[in-house]
């Protein structure tokens, strides 16, 4: 009887431990826990724009107020590595007042070249009356609220990139108006979802977020996130016909500030011509 005591005093104090430790991990460590994803995307048309460029993406900051330690870790990380292109792909913030916030970070944030951004949910709802104000280009960001532009890149290829801001509204069906046959197009678009559209036309990559990457990183444990519900790209890089996808997991939190193997997520690119791309996911139905 003694040693059964002992063995399940053992075992409680065990699981006890393990609980507290997965507590701090899930709301205390990871979500303070930066990590640098390196992608390379083996592209033709893309490398013939961005050629040696380093390229950039946050998404999904959702800043509520002054930057707090993780982002001060993004910052300083920005600083060493010094992309020539940053994208913002939607969520900036959290709350109204948080904008002015935001435009401070990406003045500290400011890469070689420039910084694009777009509206994610939330911003759309926050911040609508906002999108043309002045201090956005003060702030290095070009903000493309369903738009394209050409973009010639100074030390990119020698062919210009088509960047197309996508909302939920952005009009498809016309896009492909504005850019000349055979260019090399680039889709910001806050909602993995837009995927379908952009490979149905025939861009060459798609860059996402919205997902965080369920905040859970172990599968059988996404489907207790609402995230899950949003769709089947949660995060990584995926492939639709002959569109790349990459879906960020993201820096903060909407609901709960809760990571677990699934840390914030600061993204660097690097397109050449020839040679493998990193590990792509095709989905059933998306070949």
């Amino acid at each position: 009887m003694r040693k059964l005591l002992l063995a399940v005093s053992a075992f409680t104090a065990y699981l006890c431990a393990a609980l507290g430790a997965g507590f701090v991990d899930a709301f205390v460590l990871e979500p303070n826990w930066l990590k640098m994803e390196r992608v390379t995307v083996a592209s033709p048309a893309l490398a013939a724009s961005l050629g040696p460029l380093t390229i950039a993406q946050l998404s999904d900051l959702h800043l509520r107020g002054a930057c707090g330690f993780l982002e001060e870790q993004i910052l300083r990380t920005l600083a060493r590595i010094r992309p020539d292109v940053l994208f913002y792909t939607g969520d900036l913030v959290s709350r109204r007042e948080a904008l002015e916030e935001f435009w401070r970070f990406a003045r500290r944030a400011a890469p070689r070249l420039w910084s694009y951004a777009i509206p994610g949910d939330d911003d759309e709802a926050l911040i609508n009356d906002r999108w043309r104000d002045p201090a956005w280009r003060k702030a290095g960001v070009a903000l493309l609220v369903n738009e394209v532009v050409p973009l010639r890149l100074p030390g990119g290829g020698d062919r210009a990139l088509w960047l197309v801001g996508a909302g939920p509204d952005f009009p498809w069906g016309s896009y492909r108006d504005k850019i000349p046959e055979g260019e090399a197009v680039l889709v910001l678009a806050h909602r993995p979802a837009e995927i379908k559209h952009a490979a149905i036309r025939g861009a060459g990559m798609v860059l996402s977020g919205d997902t965080h990457g369920t905040q859970l990183g172990i599968p059988a444990l996404r489907r207790f996130s609402a995230y899950a519900r949003r769709g089947p790209y949660m995060a990584g890089l995926y492939r639709v016909k002959e569109t790349l996808l990459y879906v960020s997991r993201g820096t903060g939190w909407k609901a709960r500030p809760i990571r677990f193997f699934c840390r914030p997520e600061l993204t660097v690119f690097r397109f050449v011509s020839s040679g493998a791309t990193s590990e792509i996911t095709v989905l059933p139905g998306d070949e």
